[in-house]
């Protein structure tokens, strides 16, 4: 079932007040992430036609469309909608945002797999490691979407950045466990109508995913004055926007009104719509470079 615009409007309307939830728990970057990533940054500028001055009119150059196969597990405490069952038409549906979402990025997903496992721990989002170990599929190119019931600390969702199967590693942390806990989850009820307004349209998905890809949050780190999100093209943002504060300027000595349309940041899904061109590139850069064509140690 593929539903309208108007529908998924409506749904997010079903909350009589803005939920303000902590959306992402997606770690922050190391600083050796840091380091590659503004390299990573630098690169993408080479996959657009237009220089720094001009990026509103900014497209991608000589890329072609990346198709990302997906493999979908739900985390269920049982058989019932209420138990975190999810109906495979509002699967469905969560892939038709994503592909809606990332489309003018010339990324698409074509779903594979649904697999559906009744287990009360992981459908808490608990034992992370136990249920990606056992239910991951695909190489390092596929993505793994985790839907469980539900998740701790009042989480919508998070990822894990990419980085290099193969390179020598400071913190100890073996290809192979990199490799299982690669993927995304998020709570179930943030899909298309489910009952978490208004993070009900399927965003955390499309913001998770940018994490997958290596998107920063558009806040980023430091404030102002910090790294922000490593991409010229996205102005300067003090801390995260909730609801849709149209005109909001955190950062009013920075050049531009804070990002609160960019998926990357912590809007109502209402209020999503946009990569920005650089954004754009840099998913297509990292992706290129730590997971094109890599299987699984």
């Amino acid at each position: 079932m593929i539903f309208s615009k108007a529908a998924l409007a409506a749904a997010a309307m079903m909350a009589s007040s803005t939920v303000f939830a902590r959306r992402c728990g997606t770690p922050g970057m190391t600083p050796d992430q840091v380091t590659s990533f503004n390299t990573l940054a630098t690169k993408a500028m080479t996959k657009l036609t237009a220089v720094k001055a001009n990026f509103q009119k900014a497209e991608l150059q000589d890329v072609e469309e990346k198709v990302i196969k997906v493999y979908v597990h739900v985390l269920a405490n049982g058989t019932k909608v209420e138990d975190g069952y999810l109906d495979e038409s509002q699967i469905h549906e969560q892939i038709s945002v994503l592909n809606a979402d990332f489309s003018s990025a010339k990324l698409s997903f074509n779903l594979q797999n649904i697999s559906y496992t009744i287990d009360k721990a992981w459908a808490d989002g608990l034992e992370e490691y136990a249920f990606k170990s056992q239910l991951r599929r695909g190489d390092y190119s596929d993505l793994n979407l985790y839907f469980p019931l539900t998740l701790p600390d009042s989480l919508l969702g998070y990822s894990h950045f990419p980085v290099s199967l193969t390179q020598d590693r400071q913190d100890a942390t073996s290809p192979k466990d990199i490799f299982l806990l690669d993927g995304v989850v998020i709570r179930s009820d943030t899909l298309p109508f489910g009952s978490y307004a208004p993070y009900n349209l399927g965003r955390t998905a499309t913001h998770e995913t940018g994490h997958w890809f290596g998107l920063d949050h558009t806040f980023g780190a430091g404030g102002c004055e910090g790294k922000g999100d490593m991409i010229a093209d996205t102005p300067m943002e003090a801390s995260p926007a909730y609801g849709c504060p149209v005109g909001r300027d955190s950062c009013p000595d920075q050049e531009g009104l804070d990002p609160i349309h960019n998926f990357m940041d912590y809007s109502d899904d209402g209020c999503m719509e946009e990569f920005t061109p650089l954004q754009k590139a840099y998913m297509h850069s990292a992706f290129e470079t730590y997971r094109q064509n890599v299987a699984g140690p």
